[in-house]
């Protein structure tokens, strides 16, 4: 994936240093705000790469079957029922 979320975290390290020893306050500002800019950008990056990781764990995993997926007792029972309503009406 293009774009490194560390580097971007180097990046905004030194703005802060540059924002540091700015000596006018536009350019404080200014280094203030493209600080925030590459710490964002750092999160957006780590946030893609987890969800491209998710992503890929989901295509690698065969599907579950419904009889093996953890149901709550809610969904267990309207399940249940359903199977209960199938099998009394396939044997007629």
């Amino acid at each position: 994936m293009p774009g490194d979320p560390k580097e971007c975290r180097e990046h905004a390290k030194r703005c802060a240093e540059l924002a540091k020893a700015a000596t006018a306050p536009e350019a404080r500002d200014q280094f203030l705000s493209l600080q925030m800019s590459w710490i964002r950008l750092a999160a957006d990056l780590d946030n893609a790469e987890a969800l491209i990781d998710a992503m890929n764990e989901m295509d690698e995993e065969p599907p579950v079957k419904a009889a093996e997926s953890p149901l709550c007792q809610c969904c267990y029972l309207a399940e249940l029922r359903f199977l209960l309503q199938r099998s009394s009406t396939s044997r007629w």
